[in-house]
Protein backbone atom coordinates (compact mmCIF):
# COMPACT_ATOMS: atom_id res chain seq x y z
CA UNK A 1 0.00 0.00 0.00
CA UNK A 2 1.42 3.25 -0.90
CA UNK A 3 0.42 6.60 0.85
CA UNK A 4 0.88 9.96 -0.58
CA UNK A 5 0.43 12.94 1.65
CA UNK A 6 1.36 16.32 -0.29
CA UNK A 7 2.57 19.14 1.69
CA UNK A 8 -0.03 21.67 3.45
CA UNK A 9 -1.55 23.93 0.77
CA UNK A 10 -1.91 27.41 1.80
CA UNK A 11 -4.79 29.44 -0.99
CA UNK A 12 -3.91 32.55 -1.83
CA UNK A 13 -5.12 33.83 -4.99
CA UNK A 14 -6.17 37.16 -6.07
CA UNK A 15 -9.69 35.08 -6.42
CA UNK A 16 -9.83 35.49 -2.23
CA UNK A 17 -7.93 38.93 -2.10
CA UNK A 18 -11.51 40.79 -1.09
CA UNK A 19 -12.83 37.85 1.67
CA UNK A 20 -8.95 37.63 3.00
CA UNK A 21 -8.58 41.27 4.04
CA UNK A 22 -11.94 41.41 6.18
CA UNK A 23 -10.43 37.64 7.43
CA UNK A 24 -7.42 39.61 8.41
CA UNK A 25 -9.52 42.35 10.80
CA UNK A 26 -8.32 41.86 14.59
CA UNK A 27 -11.13 39.47 16.50
CA UNK A 28 -11.84 40.40 19.94
CA UNK A 29 -12.86 36.73 20.09
CA UNK A 30 -11.26 33.42 18.83
CA UNK A 31 -13.46 30.55 18.22
CA UNK A 32 -11.95 26.65 18.69
CA UNK A 33 -11.60 24.97 15.67
CA UNK A 34 -14.95 22.86 15.14
CA UNK A 35 -14.31 19.70 13.40
CA UNK A 36 -17.42 18.24 11.32
CA UNK A 37 -17.31 14.58 11.60
CA UNK A 38 -15.67 12.29 8.89
CA UNK A 39 -18.26 11.27 5.70
CA UNK A 40 -18.30 9.67 3.06
CA UNK A 41 -19.81 10.61 0.08
CA UNK A 42 -21.71 8.46 -2.72
CA UNK A 43 -20.69 5.18 -3.73
CA UNK A 44 -17.03 5.38 -1.28
CA UNK A 45 -16.72 2.95 0.40
CA UNK A 46 -18.54 0.16 -0.71
CA UNK A 47 -16.97 -2.96 -0.64
CA UNK A 48 -14.88 -4.23 -3.44
CA UNK A 49 -15.16 -0.54 -5.19
CA UNK A 50 -12.37 0.27 -7.34
CA UNK A 51 -12.42 4.08 -5.74
CA UNK A 52 -13.47 5.84 -2.86
CA UNK A 53 -13.14 9.18 -1.98
CA UNK A 54 -14.47 10.70 1.68
CA UNK A 55 -13.96 13.99 4.07
CA UNK A 56 -11.46 13.40 6.72
CA UNK A 57 -11.61 16.87 8.20
CA UNK A 58 -13.73 19.64 7.79
CA UNK A 59 -12.24 22.40 10.36
CA UNK A 60 -13.88 25.75 10.54
CA UNK A 61 -12.18 28.81 13.12
CA UNK A 62 -12.15 32.57 13.25
CA UNK A 63 -8.79 31.74 12.72
CA UNK A 64 -7.96 31.72 9.09
CA UNK A 65 -4.76 30.11 9.47
CA UNK A 66 -6.80 27.22 11.34
CA UNK A 67 -9.77 26.58 8.83
CA UNK A 68 -9.24 23.64 6.68
CA UNK A 69 -10.92 20.58 4.38
CA UNK A 70 -8.73 17.29 4.66
CA UNK A 71 -9.66 14.00 2.18
CA UNK A 72 -8.55 10.99 1.36
CA UNK A 73 -9.04 9.04 -1.86
CA UNK A 74 -8.60 5.31 -2.75
CA UNK A 75 -7.93 3.12 -5.41
CA UNK A 76 -6.67 -0.27 -5.60
CA UNK A 77 -5.68 -1.27 -9.89
CA UNK A 78 -7.94 -3.17 -11.63
CA UNK A 79 -7.58 -5.56 -14.45
CA UNK A 80 -5.09 -4.58 -17.06
CA UNK A 81 -4.32 -1.66 -14.99
CA UNK A 82 -0.29 -0.48 -15.89
CA UNK A 83 -0.06 2.42 -13.76
CA UNK A 84 -3.27 4.62 -11.93
CA UNK A 85 -3.25 8.94 -11.68
CA UNK A 86 -5.28 10.88 -9.35
CA UNK A 87 -6.12 14.84 -10.21
CA UNK A 88 -7.96 16.86 -6.96
CA UNK A 89 -10.22 19.47 -7.93
CA UNK A 90 -11.81 22.54 -5.57
CA UNK A 91 -14.71 23.91 -5.97
CA UNK A 92 -15.40 27.61 -3.91
CA UNK A 93 -19.09 28.19 -3.82
CA UNK A 94 -19.05 32.33 -2.29
CA UNK A 95 -22.65 33.43 -0.29
CA UNK A 96 -23.19 35.43 -3.79
CA UNK A 97 -22.00 34.13 -6.93
CA UNK A 98 -21.39 31.24 -8.65
CA UNK A 99 -19.48 27.98 -8.04
CA UNK A 100 -16.33 28.12 -9.57
CA UNK A 101 -13.16 25.83 -9.40
CA UNK A 102 -9.93 26.79 -7.87
CA UNK A 103 -6.52 25.83 -9.53
CA UNK A 104 -3.33 26.14 -7.91
CA UNK A 105 -0.12 25.00 -10.53
CA UNK A 106 1.13 21.53 -9.49
CA UNK A 107 -1.25 21.00 -6.68
CA UNK A 108 -5.19 21.79 -7.66
CA UNK A 109 -6.63 20.85 -10.77
CA UNK A 110 -3.32 18.95 -12.60
CA UNK A 111 -2.71 15.58 -12.64
CA UNK A 112 -0.24 13.91 -9.89
CA UNK A 113 2.32 11.81 -10.93
CA UNK A 114 1.52 8.31 -11.86
CA UNK A 115 2.10 5.27 -10.06
CA UNK A 116 2.99 2.03 -11.35
CA UNK A 117 1.13 -1.14 -10.10
CA UNK A 118 4.58 -2.92 -10.10
CA UNK A 119 5.29 -0.85 -6.94
CA UNK A 120 1.68 -0.91 -5.41
CA UNK A 121 -1.92 -1.86 -6.30
CA UNK A 122 -3.39 -0.29 -3.38
CA UNK A 123 -3.35 4.04 -3.58
CA UNK A 124 -4.36 5.93 -0.42
CA UNK A 125 -3.82 9.73 -1.60
CA UNK A 126 -4.58 13.06 1.05
CA UNK A 127 -4.88 16.20 0.73
CA UNK A 128 -5.26 19.13 2.70
CA UNK A 129 -5.78 22.57 2.29
CA UNK A 130 -5.51 25.12 4.48
CA UNK A 131 -6.24 28.94 4.92
CA UNK A 132 -9.84 28.64 3.66
CA UNK A 133 -11.52 32.50 3.58
CA UNK A 134 -15.06 32.61 4.98
CA UNK A 135 -17.91 32.50 4.51
CA UNK A 136 -18.05 30.14 1.90
CA UNK A 137 -18.79 26.25 0.90
CA UNK A 138 -15.87 24.49 -0.58
CA UNK A 139 -16.11 20.67 -2.02
CA UNK A 140 -13.52 18.82 -4.12
CA UNK A 141 -14.20 16.32 -6.98
CA UNK A 142 -11.31 13.72 -7.58
CA UNK A 143 -10.98 12.21 -11.00
CA UNK A 144 -9.49 8.21 -11.15
CA UNK A 145 -7.59 7.24 -14.24
CA UNK A 146 -6.33 3.66 -14.54
CA UNK A 147 -4.00 3.68 -17.17
CA UNK A 148 -3.22 0.32 -19.49
CA UNK A 149 -0.36 -0.33 -22.12
CA UNK A 150 0.32 1.96 -24.60
CA UNK A 151 -1.06 5.21 -23.18
CA UNK A 152 -4.25 3.27 -22.99
CA UNK A 153 -7.09 4.22 -19.94
CA UNK A 154 -8.39 1.55 -18.91
CA UNK A 155 -10.81 3.16 -16.60
CA UNK A 156 -12.31 6.47 -15.52
CA UNK A 157 -13.71 7.43 -12.36
CA UNK A 158 -14.71 10.38 -10.67
CA UNK A 159 -16.09 10.99 -6.95
CA UNK A 160 -16.96 14.08 -5.26
CA UNK A 161 -17.46 15.51 -1.85
CA UNK A 162 -19.90 16.62 0.38
CA UNK A 163 -19.67 20.07 0.95
CA UNK A 164 -16.90 21.89 3.95
CA UNK A 165 -19.44 25.20 4.98
CA UNK A 166 -17.40 27.93 6.23
CA UNK A 167 -18.77 30.18 7.98
CA UNK A 168 -19.10 33.81 9.13
CA UNK A 169 -17.86 34.55 12.60
CA UNK A 170 -17.80 38.23 12.02
CA UNK A 171 -20.01 40.34 14.29
CA UNK A 172 -23.18 42.12 13.01
CA UNK A 173 -24.70 45.33 14.77
CA UNK A 174 -28.13 46.51 14.04
CA UNK A 175 -30.65 48.43 16.00
CA UNK A 176 -33.64 46.91 17.00
CA UNK A 177 -35.87 49.29 18.57
CA UNK A 178 -35.85 52.85 19.75
CA UNK A 179 -38.56 54.82 22.05
CA UNK A 180 -38.64 58.39 22.35
CA UNK A 181 -39.67 60.38 25.21
CA UNK A 182 -39.98 64.23 26.55
CA UNK A 183 -37.33 65.21 28.72
CA UNK A 184 -37.95 68.67 28.92
CA UNK A 185 -41.13 69.73 27.62
CA UNK A 186 -40.93 70.79 24.25
CA UNK A 187 -36.96 71.08 24.66
CA UNK A 188 -35.45 67.91 24.33
CA UNK A 189 -36.05 64.41 23.40
CA UNK A 190 -34.49 61.48 24.62
CA UNK A 191 -33.96 58.36 22.39
CA UNK A 192 -33.08 55.26 23.89
CA UNK A 193 -31.68 52.66 21.13
CA UNK A 194 -31.29 49.10 21.01
CA UNK A 195 -28.52 47.81 19.69
CA UNK A 196 -28.02 44.14 19.13
CA UNK A 197 -25.14 41.89 18.12
CA UNK A 198 -26.51 39.28 15.49
CA UNK A 199 -23.35 38.13 13.93
CA UNK A 200 -20.95 34.96 15.26
CA UNK A 201 -18.60 37.17 16.94
CA UNK A 202 -18.04 39.76 19.71
CA UNK A 203 -17.67 43.60 18.42
CA UNK A 204 -15.56 45.61 19.84
CA UNK A 205 -17.11 49.49 20.91
CA UNK A 206 -18.42 51.35 17.90
CA UNK A 207 -19.96 54.63 17.81
CA UNK A 208 -23.68 55.48 17.64
CA UNK A 209 -24.65 58.40 15.93
CA UNK A 210 -28.01 60.86 15.92
CA UNK A 211 -28.55 63.13 12.61
CA UNK A 212 -31.80 64.90 12.16
CA UNK A 213 -32.64 65.66 8.88
CA UNK A 214 -35.08 68.64 8.83
CA UNK A 215 -36.43 69.92 5.42
CA UNK A 216 -33.58 71.92 4.24
CA UNK A 217 -30.06 71.19 4.89
CA UNK A 218 -29.03 68.06 7.42
CA UNK A 219 -27.07 68.95 10.59
CA UNK A 220 -26.08 66.17 13.41
CA UNK A 221 -26.55 65.79 17.05
CA UNK A 222 -24.01 63.48 17.47
CA UNK A 223 -24.57 64.47 21.40
CA UNK A 224 -24.53 63.12 25.15
CA UNK A 225 -24.52 64.13 28.65
CA UNK A 226 -20.57 65.12 27.75
CA UNK A 227 -22.03 66.58 23.97
CA UNK A 228 -19.82 63.63 22.41
CA UNK A 229 -20.73 60.65 20.34
CA UNK A 230 -22.05 57.58 22.28
CA UNK A 231 -20.14 54.85 22.28
CA UNK A 232 -21.59 51.34 22.20
CA UNK A 233 -19.01 49.45 24.58
CA UNK A 234 -17.91 45.77 23.39
CA UNK A 235 -20.99 43.90 22.80
CA UNK A 236 -21.26 39.80 23.18
CA UNK A 237 -22.58 37.47 20.62
CA UNK A 238 -26.73 37.53 20.98
CA UNK A 239 -26.80 40.43 23.36
CA UNK A 240 -28.43 43.80 23.64
CA UNK A 241 -27.75 46.34 24.58
CA UNK A 242 -30.22 49.89 25.72
CA UNK A 243 -28.02 53.34 24.57
CA UNK A 244 -29.61 56.65 25.03
CA UNK A 245 -28.98 60.07 23.28
CA UNK A 246 -30.40 63.50 24.62
CA UNK A 247 -31.07 66.12 21.20
CA UNK A 248 -32.76 68.86 20.62
CA UNK A 249 -36.25 68.76 19.95
CA UNK A 250 -37.26 69.70 16.00
CA UNK A 251 -39.89 70.78 13.40
CA UNK A 252 -42.61 68.73 12.99
CA UNK A 253 -42.39 66.68 9.50
CA UNK A 254 -38.25 66.41 10.31
CA UNK A 255 -36.24 63.06 10.05
CA UNK A 256 -34.44 61.69 13.03
CA UNK A 257 -31.48 59.43 11.77
CA UNK A 258 -29.44 56.82 13.98
CA UNK A 259 -26.66 55.35 12.67
CA UNK A 260 -24.55 52.55 14.77
CA UNK A 261 -20.61 52.57 13.35
CA UNK A 262 -21.00 55.24 10.97
CA UNK A 263 -17.30 55.22 9.98
CA UNK A 264 -17.73 51.47 8.94
CA UNK A 265 -14.63 50.78 11.59
CA UNK A 266 -16.08 47.26 12.19
CA UNK A 267 -15.50 44.35 10.09
CA UNK A 268 -19.28 42.88 9.85
CA UNK A 269 -20.93 40.45 8.33
CA UNK A 270 -23.35 43.00 7.03
CA UNK A 271 -23.05 46.40 7.50
CA UNK A 272 -26.45 47.80 5.63
CA UNK A 273 -28.68 47.11 8.69
CA UNK A 274 -27.08 49.57 10.84
CA UNK A 275 -29.54 52.40 10.50
CA UNK A 276 -33.06 53.42 12.03
CA UNK A 277 -34.99 56.30 10.60
CA UNK A 278 -37.76 57.72 12.36
CA UNK A 279 -39.87 60.86 13.76
CA UNK A 280 -37.86 63.56 15.85
CA UNK A 281 -40.92 65.27 17.00
CA UNK A 282 -43.03 64.46 20.09
CA UNK A 283 -45.64 67.06 20.84
CA UNK A 284 -46.09 68.13 24.35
Amino acid sequence: MLTRVPAVLVIASAAFAATAMADGQAMPNVHPTVVVPVITHGPAGAAGAPASLRVTKCATSSVLANRRLEIQAHMIAVTGTVSMQIRAHLFYKPVVGAERELKVAGSLGDWEPAISVRTTRNWIFNKKIDSLPSPARYRMEVDYQWNGSGSKVVKHQMLRTVSCNQPDYRPNLTITGVVRTLVVSGSKVRYAVTVRNSGKGTALAAQLRLMILPAATPFYYPVDSRGTRLSTGTIKVGESKVLSIDAPSCFAGSTALIEVDPGNLLAESNGDDNIWTGGCWLPD
